[in-house]
């Protein structure tokens, strides 16, 4: 009676694990019909089922009805799983795992390229949807999936990088350029932008020693030359800037927005200078106007001083033993001003520049407002220096008009600009002085009403 009862137990048994396996088999078939729903139905119970929950099959055979479900143009199919593509993912890994002797490798493999090549679709999908978080998590599936293969998907980790970048996530996608540039993906657009993130991030080393990894590689690329200017204007070192943009300038001669960012160079460098004053410390002027070109030391009166020498701004400063600026050489026109002035000479530089870049483009907003304003300063500083003069001094006049015949010259470029931008107030208000000043009472009046929306 025992041996009866263990022998049906035993067929019971068999047939519970045939009948599994019969599921597994019907499975496939449907799948191989492409009847998606019931292929489904019949390998959910099988990878639950101590009977074939541990054979490789059951996981293989899940894998591919599951990824059929996502790459499906049926909706109906489409429905039955939204995260199709992860369960193909997670089961071909399993599968893997219990195909010890590798009799799938070579169908896993070629459905797992399927899958990265799926995941990364849909992350350049969700990018041009600037659905950038989004993009980034399929991109970085399909770089966890070519890292189940062993292979590295860098097409993927650049697309994580751009979609971080774009969320504003700047770390990780510095991350990502960082694993790109340890690579040698040979992409210059890769040391710009992470230069890019660096400065995002406030890493202003890090920022420039990539940048200088970048134009060693690639040392004519017109991107790299440009990001390299833009992170020494970011700097403040204009000097460093302006041999940066000259070179752009070079190799795009007729590129606006190069010509113009020279101008503003030239402009920057005209005013550095200025902020320089007798009494400085020297850690001062150097953060103002950047390592000099040459330092050497010399002895005035028994009294060891030190020259710094600044050829871009054609003057050179004393710095007594206290280190502290006490005289300023302004070599360029052969004047010594121990006042601490500086001559201005890079305002027709700037001048020429900004020309440039309106015979480009006569309407270009930014070149034209930029000119005016150059000419408006230039007259402001003129008349502040005349104002300074005693009572009766003879040059008062010649500097009064020298002043109001510069604010004559900005005044074409600022009324063309305040008609281009009519909202923009920084125009208004400068014609409103400029007006004011020259006495053109009727403009003025009008400029007034503007500004007081009328």
């Amino acid at each position: 009676m025992k041996k009866t009862l263990i022998l049906l137990t035993m067929v019971l048994a068999f047939g519970l694990v045939n009948a599994q396996k019969a599921k597994r088999t019907s499975a496939y078939n449907y799948w191989n019909d492409g009847k998606l729903d019931k292929a489904k139905e019949y390998i959910d119970p099988a990878i639950l089922d101590p009977s074939t929950m541990s054979d490789a099959k059951t996981w293989l055979y899940r894998g591919n009805i599951y990824l059929d479900i996502h790459r499906s143009v049926k909706p109906e199919y489409k429905a039955l799983a939204p995260d199709a593509l992860q369960i193909a993912y997670e089961s071909y890994k399993k599968a893997t795992e219990l195909d010890v002797k590798k009799d799938y490798q070579p169908q896993i493999m070629v459905s797992m390229l399927s899958i990265s090549e799926q995941l990364y679709n849909s992350g350049a999908t969700l990018f041009q949807a600037s659905e950038f978080s989004k993009a980034a998590t399929d991109f970085e599936k399909a770089i966890s999936v070519s890292q189940t293969m062993s292979t590295i998907d860098t097409m993927a980790i650049y697309g994580a990088a751009l979609s971080y970048e774009g969320a504003k996530e700047y770390t990780k996608s510095a991350s990502f350029y960082e694993q790109l540039v340890n690579l040698k993906v040979k992409n210059p657009l890769i040391y710009s932008s992470l230069c890019a993130n660096y400065s995002e991030l406030k890493q202003a080393d890090k920022a420039e020693a990539i940048l200088e990894q970048g134009r060693k590689l690639y040392p004519a690329d017109f991107n790299l030359i440009i990001a390299q200017s833009n992170l020494y204007l970011q700097q403040n070192n204009p000097s460093k800037a302006l041999a940066s943009l000259t070179l752009a300038r070079e190799k795009d001669s007729n590129n606006k927005s190069i010509i113009f960012a020279i101008g503003v160079t030239y402009d920057m460098l005209r005013s550095l200078p200025s902020k320089i004053r007798i009494g400085m410390s020297k850690d001062s002027v150097i953060k103002v106007l950047g390592q000099p070109e040459k330092i050497s030391k010399t002895e005035t009166a028994g009294v060891a001083e030190e020259l710094l020498f600044y050829d871009n701004y054609s003057n050179t400063i004393n710095i007594d033993k206290l280190g502290k600026v006490n005289f300023i050489n302004t070599i360029s026109s052969g004047q010594n001003q121990g006042d601490g002035k500086f001559n201005d000479t890079y305002f027709d530089k700037a001048v020429l520049a900004y020309k440039d870049a309106i015979a480009i483009d006569s309407n270009y907003f930014d070149a034209v407002f930029n000119l005016g304003a150059l000419y408006f300063n230039k007259g402001g500083d003129i008349i502040n220096e005349a104002n300074k003069l005693p009572l009766g001094d003879k040059t008062y006049d010649v500097l009064v008009v020298q002043g109001n015949d510069h604010l004559r010259m900005s005044l074409p470029y600022l009324e063309k600009a305040s008609r281009m931008h009519p909202e923009d107030t920084n125009a208004l208000v400068s014609l409103k002085e400029i007006y004011t000043r020259l006495q053109m009472y009727d403009k003025q009046k009008e400029v007034n009403l503007r500004l007081q929306g009328k």
